[in-house]
């Protein structure tokens, strides 16, 4: 009975300069010491925070020398002139050559900083487009899938057999609302019938009218006349 013996593949060894290292070697040496971690890629956001952070910076020293500025100017004015506000003169222009250069610091900084964020900008919005075409293209596939399983005439069918049923029910519900035993009678005759009744309303209303414009009766009595027989008959009771 012959014995099959495999040969077990080997680490890859490493190599340091002109020597080859074992790989038990390496890593006890990573143990001690320690391996190096990758680097990570920089990010852009971060890299604009950074600029916008050292700008801040710089900011806080021009603000500083104004500050010093001002304090040193109204000290000038208020010095005659001599050895010591000389120096004093050198000192305001030694400022000012500092914050001129601090300003120019700034703008530099603010300049970097809008760089990078057109650039993170313009990258975001290709990614972004990256995006939206990729999405685009799946609702473009599962929208034939979807397709495929319709059938047009199929739906032209059910329009057609729908447009049919409504046409029917309209014609049901014209034949329910037809009046029965209706007469056909002219519009001209029935006006006249109106205009007849209302002729003879005024007829019957027109006594009314002249009794109530009727002029009415005094009841004061005139003298020399007789007196009513009520009046009469009191008195003779008396």
């Amino acid at each position: 009975m012959t014995r099959r013996i495999t040969n077990a593949r080997k680490p890859p060894r490493q190599t340091h300069g002109k020597h080859t290292l074992e790989p038990a070697i390496v890593s006890d040496m990573n143990r001690l010491f320690g391996s190096s971690k990758p680097k990570q890629q920089s990010n852009l956001t971060d890299v604009t925070v950074s600029i916008d952070e050292r700008n801040e910076s710089v900011e806080k020293k021009i603000a500083k020398l104004d500050a010093e500025i001002q304090t040193v100017s109204k000290q000038l004015r208020s010095m005659r002139d001599g050895p010591a506000k000389n120096a004093l003169k050198q000192k305001a222009l030694r400022l000012l050559k500092q914050k001129k250069v601090y300003e120019h610091q700034s703008e530099q900084l603010m300049n970097q900083s809008f760089n990078v964020s057109q650039t993170d900008f313009a990258i975001k919005s290709l990614q972004d487009t990256k995006t939206t075409v990729e999405a685009m293209k799946v609702g473009s596939k599962q929208l034939k899938r979807e397709m495929k399983k319709m059938n047009i005439d199929e739906i032209f069918d059910v329009q057609d057999d729908l447009a049919d049923m409504l046409s029917v029910a309209d014609e049901v519900q014209d034949a329910l609302g037809q009046n029965y035993a209706t007469p056909d009678v002219d519009e001209s005759e029935l006006e006249a019938e109106l205009a007849a009744l209302g002729d003879d309303l005024g007829l019957d209303s027109g006594y009314l009218d002249e009794a109530l414009n009727a002029p009415s009766v005094p009841n004061t009595t005139v003298p020399g006349e007789g007196v009513p027989a009520s009046a009469a008959g009191s008195k003779s009771t008396v």
